[in-house]
């Protein structure tokens, strides 16, 4: 008879005002449990400071079942501090890092285990691309991930992912790291890794709308642009050539032109000319104070994340 130990399988879930969905994906991940015998499960739950009945929740399913687990953080601090909170915690030999509002199936989490048996540390979950939730929705999150992979990070999934698994091995790895302006997803690929990746159909959010605002996402694409690539330091750089050479030509024409008698260029042209330059200045010390600030953020060193309660937390 084998006496070789269950491997401990970790999901876990960043959860925002989600107390409708959770009843209905804390069944579904019970059920998954039930139909894959061979791990030992946790459910390990992240409220980001959710204002209406979802820590209640958690509590109460947490002092039933031994195998849920959950913190709450003491300010809504964003899907990847939650994510990365979570991560502090595992103590799990992989961990499966998942969405609460039910567009994520659980169902597919044995095919995410069967690429880990077979040697990934990181297997990524991607969309089908036929199943986007709206035009414009789907026009944006193309472009973005593929300016990440063209520019920022070419090992980001073509069609990105934000539903992975991840070997323990990986998260030790991603603990180290305490940068606070972090897009998880960027810094897994950075850490590298033998990656995999399966593809599933998107579904509709069940309960509520998404708390994925238009400033966090604008938020997230600077943090991931500036975070993870020199890319728009040297854009600056080129284009500060680019009108070097621009104004020393013209220059070279301004003198030309005077001493052949040729009147130079009024008043419009030189008013048009401070206008380009003084907005492209603008726009390099805006690129540069977004610089300045992370550098500040991580020079204080204030935590990313603070937990305000645990509940049923492993030792």
């Amino acid at each position: 008879m084998s006496t070789e130990k269950a491997k401990e399988v970790w999901i876990q879930c960043p959860c925002f005002n989600e107390e409708k969905n959770l009843h209905v994906i804390y069944e579904r991940f019970k059920n998954v449990a039930e139909a894959n015998p061979l791990y030992n499960f946790r459910f390990l739950f992240v409220d980001d400071h959710s204002t209406d009945n979802t820590w209640s929740f958690l509590e109460l399913i947490a002092g039933a079942d031994s195998r849920v687990a959950a913190i709450r953080l003491a300010i809504n601090a964003g899907a990847h501090a939650a994510s990365s909170a979570g991560l502090q915690y595992n103590k799990g030999d992989c961990v499966i890092v998942m969405s609460a509002d039910m567009q994520d199936p659980p169902e597919i989490i044995p095919a995410m285990l069967e690429k880990w048996e077979q040697g990934a540390k990181i297997v990524w979950a991607y969309r089908d691309e036929h199943e986007r939730q709206g035009f414009l929705e789907g026009v944006l999150g193309s472009m973005y991930w593929f300016f990440m992979r063209k520019f920022v990070l070419p090992e980001t999934h073509p069609r990105g992912a934000d539903f992975f698994l991840a070997d323990k091995q990986v998260i030790r790895v991603i603990n180290t790291i305490k940068e606070r302006n972090r897009s998880l997803l960027a810094l897994l690929n950075v850490v590298g890794f033998e990656q995999a990746s399966i593809a599933y159909h998107k579904q509709k959010r069940l309960h509520g709308k998404s708390k994925w605002r238009l400033s966090r996402k604008i938020k997230f694409t600077i943090d991931s642009i500036i975070g993870y690539t020199h890319l728009p330091v040297r854009m600056m750089s080129a284009i500060g050539i680019v009108i070097s050479i621009v104004s020393f030509v013209y220059g070279i024409k301004v003198v030309f032109n005077y001493f052949n008698g040729i009147p130079v260029a009024g008043w419009s042209s030189a008013i048009l000319i401070s206008l380009v330059i003084g907005g492209v200045t603008m726009t390099m010390l805006g690129i540069v104070g977004e610089y300045l600030w992370r550098i500040l953020d991580e020079v204080r060193g204030r935590p990313y994340f603070v937990v305000e309660k645990s509940a049923n937390l492993p030792e």
